[in-house]
C-alpha cells in the first residue's frame, strides 16, 4: 500500500495504559522478588557482649562458623591449611607487635573447645593479640535510660 506524502501514520491519541501495565509488573517483580538472589557470604551469628571495648578494625580477620569451618580472605580453609597460609603471610610482611592483631568472628553456637582451638591456632601462627568480635550494646544509651530521676522530656 502506498501512503501519500502528507499522510500521518499516527493520528490517534497517545495511550499510556500498556506502558503503565508493564511498569506495574516490573514494580511488583522488584518488590516481591528482591530476596530471590541471596547475598554471598557466610551466615555467622555473633555473640552478644556486654562491657566490650570498641577497637579499630584489623586487616586480619578470620571467621569460624558453627560447623567449625575457617574462612579467611573469601576462602574456606582447613585448620592446618589456614595455619600455613597465615604463617606465610605474616612472615612476608614485617609487622610490629601492635600490628599482629587478628579479629576472630566466631558464631555464638561454636563450642568453647573449638573457640579455644581457634585462638590457640592464631597464637601458634604468631599473632600477639586475638580479639573475639561480637555485638555490643551502646553503654551511653543504656546509662542514660537506666539512671533514676533522669528523663529525656523537656521540663
Amino acid at each position: 500500500m502506498k501512503f501519500p506524502r502528507g499522510a500521518k501514520i499516527f493520528t490517534g491519541q497517545f495511550d499510556p495504559l500498556p506502558y503503565v501495565g508493564v511498569f506495574l509488573c516490573l514494580l511488583i517483580f522488584m518488590i516481591f522478588f528482591r530476596d530471590m538472589v541471596l547475598p554471598s557470604g557466610v551466615v555467622v551469628e555473633l555473640p552478644d557482649m556486654e562491657n566490650a571495648e570498641s577497637i579499630p578494625p584489623s586487616r586480619w580477620r578470620v571467621v569460624l562458623d558453627r560447623d567449625g569451618k575457617y574462612y579467611f580472605e573469601d576462602g574456606l580453609w582447613r585448620r592446618e591449611q589456614l595455619g600455613e597460609v597465615l604463617k606465610m603471610r605474616l612472615s612476608d610482611l614485617k609487622l610490629s607487635n601492635s600490628e599482629k592483631t587478628v579479629m576472630l568472628q566466631a558464631d555464638k553456637m561454636v563450642s568453647f573447645q573449638a573457640l579455644n582451638d581457634a585462638m590457640a591456632l592464631m597464637r601458634e601462627v604468631g599473632f600477639k593479640k586475638v580479639i573475639q568480635v561480637g555485638h555490643t550494646k551502646s553503654f551511653q544509651t543504656e546509662k542514660i535510660f537506666s539512671e533514676p530521676g533522669r528523663s529525656l522530656e523537656k521540663k
